[in-house]
């Protein structure tokens, strides 16, 4: 996984900490979409990176 997706995974993660420990709904909806986001930056950003390192494999 690359530096940036470890990164964004991490946010995900603080996201969903703060999605216990929100009591308002709309702010608890508010993390849990967060979270979401952060979940499929990381994913994106690990798919590119891999697809970087198979194109350059490729290449080589």
């Amino acid at each position: 996984m690359s530096d940036l997706a470890e990164e964004y995974s991490r946010y995900a993660h603080e996201a969903e900490i703060n999605v216990a420990w929100a009591c308002d709904p709309d702010l608890r909806n508010y993390w849990k979409e967060m979270a979401s986001a952060y979940r499929r930056l990381a994913a994106a950003t690990n798919a590119r990176a891999t697809m970087k390192e198979f194109n350059r494999n490729r290449a080589a």
